[in-house]
């Protein structure tokens, strides 16, 4: 991998492997490399990703007449659906623990509900390394939770597709979530996987604040926590209309229950 100079320190080297390890998951279980000992920056970037030394290589690298060693490291992958399960009887214990550890809480409070998570169906990963909460809402359902540890394996997006696969099955048309304006990562993850962003509630999450004080008010990279974003990902081929969710919605913005852009006023040409 190979970023410019002058395009350092822009998080372009972060994205490019990330993207790796999207594509990768789906098709390897493991990933390797090796890295020049001396470059510090290097292995930062891999550690902060999951990568784990497992050896090293003596002059592994020969530059300019110049001897270098080499780090070896190593990320594992999670790449098949058949390693996602249906939550079953013996994981509540674990599923309540795994919830609070997560949330702080078995409770989720968003779109103005209090959803008690830990009573939904869920889907498990394998060695319970991750978990996704949904439930049906008539012909739609909604992902409630989706957490795995650790991260970056590819765990989260095999429960998404396991997810998709039993909802599609079962005839649903729609799944559609709710995440907040400080997960970009989140929010990235979820539009690479055909989710599209319905709408944006603004101060929503000030208002559940109220009834779950626990809920921060600073998130990834420093931002205010304020709003909820939700995100629909359409799962019957015949239709593609991005039909809004459920839950109350600001009627000035909209309507019908059928998506549609909002009028412009003059101002706004």
């Amino acid at each position: 991998m190979y970023v410019r100079p002058t395009a350092r320190r822009a998080g372009i080297a972060h994205r490019l492997v990330d993207a790796v390890l999207d594509h990768a998951c789906q098709y390897v279980e493991l990933i390797e490399l090796a890295v020049v000992s001396e470059n510090e920056a290097a292995l930062r970037l891999y550690a902060g990703l999951g990568f784990v030394e497992y050896g090293r290589e003596k002059n592994g690298l020969k530059d300019s007449g110049r001897y270098y060693d080499c780090v070896l490291m190593s990320k594992p992958l999670m790449r098949s659906r058949s390693s996602i399960r249906p939550a079953g009887p013996a994981d509540a214990a674990w599923i309540a623990g795994f919830l609070r550890d997560r949330w702080n809480a078995t409770t989720i409070v968003v779109h103005g509900e209090v959803i008690e998570a830990a009573s939904l169906p869920a889907l498990v990963a394998e060695d319970r390394r991750g978990l996704a909460t949904y439930r049906r809402l008539d012909r739609n359902a909604e992902l409630v939770t989706l957490d795995a540890d650790p991260t970056g394996v590819g765990t989260g997006a095999a429960l998404i597709e396991a997810l998709v696969a039993r909802l599609r099955s079962d005839g649903c048309e729609r799944l559609w979530l709710t995440t907040t304006n400080d997960k970009l990562s989140a929010l990235r993850f979820y539009l690479r996987r055909d989710f599209r962003l319905i709408q944006v509630r603004l101060g929503a999450v000030d208002d559940a604040r109220r009834l779950k004080p626990s809920i921060p008010t600073v998130g990834e990279y420093g931002i205010p926590i304020r709003d909820e974003l939700d995100l629909c990902r359409v799962l019957d081929t015949r239709s593609r209309e991005l039909f809004l969710p459920s839950w109350p919605l600001p009627a000035s913005m909209w309507d019908s229950r059928v998506l549609k852009p909002p009028r412009l006023g003059d101002q706004d040409r």
